[in-house]
């Protein structure tokens, strides 16, 4: 994948299991254990367990619990003590309780200096092979930190750091590497200095973020049309910002008759008529949906409402009212980055869609070049209304289904929708060119084309095309109540992807299209998809997850 995206964004892997560590690393008074509080109001708000390891509060504690055991004549210990004659006994009590903690799930954050080597090599002994993630404090203002440092020493009178200790541990301080076995080192600045709240809010919506994405089972949707997933409610608002209740009002008439009439689906399918209705559907949230703010709001309504963790949201860009195709994919963009800082437990991510009955391969050349320079997009979808005139076909596709993976971006492709010979002849040159790209990539590990490539639908294929996928191992995305209400799947019969793979832990991921037209949750389709697929194999994957067939890997 380009560079851009691989620094931004981290390879996501398989879900871990058992406890998320975070050392602090700093000087005293450098925000640390502020840093801690805040933290863990905000993890609790997803329902995150957090533990606090304090060196501070433990040498407190272990003071008092000396001094309790004093003979009359013996002195009493002071607390700056347990980090100088009584280093050992501190470190002895801290260790055992970073043991306490290793079965525990949820964060741990580990509050002390941790400024040598030494001190971090003694901790990830402990920690590893646990993931183990080092924020460090660095002092910017001296001056600053010299007043935070003598405020705390007048409101802490038994808890007094004195400058000696400060010394001892400024002389054996080292930079912290990666190399030492942390996960990753974040940089953080001390309060008071600029920008210091925002630099707060921002590494801790990073780790939470972090471990909601790891360490929790998450439902993917993988199939996701922006105009088609908005919400109602969302339609409103905006036919009443611009001017146009009466199609609202259309379509609310129009979604109840669609309803009413696909409650069950008849044994042969619904009739033509029936299915129009989802076409006239699209047709008025297009006369809906107008600005570029509209696009922005609509994707933040998308990602809010889905019970989805990670979801890839597709969109057609299109020349808006006074506006240009750049503007749209711009709003597009904004409206997944701000859903990063308003919906944590969430990772959206776009695909600029090509249709392949308006787009050439001049298209394909402005639609790449939008997706490199966005670093929201990671790839290209290939759509269109299957029964219309191509204008991306023949060498063309061909060509396009390189450029597109030549340039790093992942690819999605709309296949197999109708039974057609222009649908069978643009099969056979996706299938081919992607076997041909397969087997260029020598160096890749494993197949090369899961996390990069999806097939959706795949409903009409010939047998040869069934049989070159199942040989690929092309994931396909599967969209249960948009197949039924199409017909593409009859209830009383089998679905037509059964025909390729046959088990649910084959390539198989879910998606809902359109909820909105269709009016299936995510979790509805997960459980109709898993009911179509035998279930043989005892290691199958979590039926709410197959995060390797991402797009973000």
């Amino acid at each position: 994948m380009n560079d851009h995206k691989e620094v931004m964004y981290q390879k996501i892997e398989p879900k871990n299991t058992g406890t998320l560590f975070i050392v602090l690393s700093g000087l005293p008074c450098t925000g640390k254990s502020s840093w801690a509080s805040s933290f863990k109001s905000e993890a609790i708000r997803y329902h995150i367990p957090v533990t606090i390891l304090s060196s501070d509060d433990l040498a407190f504690k272990l003071c008092q619990e000396l001094n309790h055991h004093l003979l009359p004549n013996e002195r009493a210990y002071q607390y700056q003590d347990m980090f100088t004659t009584k280093r050992d006994l501190l470190e002895q009590h801290f260790a055992e309780q970073i043991r306490r903690t290793q079965d525990i799930p949820g964060i741990v954050i580990l509050d002390r200096t941790y400024l040598s080597t030494t001190a971090r090599k003694l901790a990830l002994d402990l920690l590893l092979p646990q993931e183990v993630h080092l924020l460090q404090f660095s002092i910017h203002d001296d001056f600053l930190w010299q007043q935070n440092l003598e405020q705390r020493n007048k409101e802490q009178q038994e808890k007094i750091i004195s400058k000696q200790v400060i010394l001892n541990l400024q002389a054996n301080a080292t930079a912290a590497q990666v190399e030492e076995g942390f996960r990753s080192i974040i940089k953080c600045t001390i309060p008071g200095e600029e920008n210091w709240q925002a630099k707060f809010t921002e590494t801790q919506n990073s780790l939470i973020r972090h471990y909601l994405l790891h360490y929790r089972e998450t439902l993917d949707e993988l199939h996701c049309h922006l105009n088609g997933s908005v919400s109602m409610s969302f339609l409103q608002e905006r036919a009443k910002v611009n001017h146009c209740e009466e199609h609202y009002i259309a379509l609310e008439e129009l979604k109840k008759e669609y309803g009413e009439a696909t409650i069950k689906q008849p044994a042969q399918g619904y009739e033509q008529s029936v299915i129009n209705k989802i076409w006239q559907q699209f047709s008025l949230v297009h006369k809906i949906i107008q600005t570029p703010t509209d696009i922005t709001l609509g994707t933040l309504d998308v990602i809010k409402r889905t019970e989805a963790s990670y979801i890839e949201i597709r969109t057609t860009p299109k020349k808006l009212a006074k506006h240009t195709l750049e503007d749209y994919v711009e709003a597009f963009a904004q409206g997944i980055q701000e859903a990063r800082s308003l919906y944590l437990d969430k990772q959206a991510m776009g695909l600029i869609s090509l249709d392949r009955t308006i787009h050439n391969h001049d298209d394909v050349d402005h639609f790449i070049q939008l997706a490199m320079q966005t670093p929201e997009i990671i790839g290209i979808d290939i759509c269109g209304n299957p029964e219309a005139l191509r204008t991306l076909t023949g060498i063309h596709l061909f060509r396009t289904i390189f450029d597109v993976l030549n340039n790093g971006l992942c690819l999605a492709i709309h296949m197999g929708e109708t039974n057609s010979k222009a649908e069978q002849d643009d099969c056979e040159i996706i299938l081919n060119a992607l076997e041909i790209w397969s087997s260029q990539q020598k160096q890749s590990k494993g197949n090369p084309l899961h996390g990069r490539v999806r097939l959706g639908h795949c409903i009409y294929l010939t047998p040869e095309h069934q049989k070159k996928i199942q040989k690929l191992q092309l994931p396909i995305e599967v969209c249960p109540s948009c197949h039924l209400q199409l017909n593409w799947h009859l209830q009383d019969k089998p679905h037509p992807v059964t025909e390729i793979y046959h088990n649910f832990n084959d390539p198989v991921v879910v998606g809902t299209d359109d909820e909105l037209i269709f009016g299936a949750s995510l979790m509805h389709e997960s459980m109709r998809m898993y009911g179509f697929f035998n279930h043989n194999n005892q290691s199958e994957t979590n039926c709410n997850t197959k995060s390797k067939f991402r797009f973000l890997n």
